[in-house]
């Protein structure tokens, strides 16, 4: 079931820790702004030629991604990924 998942998704250090928390809640925020701002972010990020190719790459592998598959392994909900590893 879980062979054509990116090992990105399956063995992804935890999330732990105040910086790692304040960023997830920042995605968050940016993520429920919308698709042009998310767009928007990406497209600063990418205004450098060299990152603006690790960007195109990195997109291209995510939009691959199942919907269904991400929801099955919690993939969706920031505040499961940001809670794991905290004791």
């Amino acid at each position: 079931m879980l062979d054509n998942v990116h090992p990105d998704i399956t063995h992804r250090k935890p999330w732990f820790g105040a910086d790692e928390v304040q960023i997830a809640h920042q995605v968050q925020h940016l993520h429920n702004l919308g698709a042009r701002q998310l767009l928007e972010f990406l497209e600063e990020l990418a205004a450098d030629e060299v990152v603006s190719f690790d960007v195109k790459v990195l997109l291209v592998r995510y939009a691959q991604l199942d919907a269904g598959m991400v929801a099955a392994l919690d993939g969706r909900d920031l505040a499961l990924a940001a809670g794991r590893g905290a004791a």
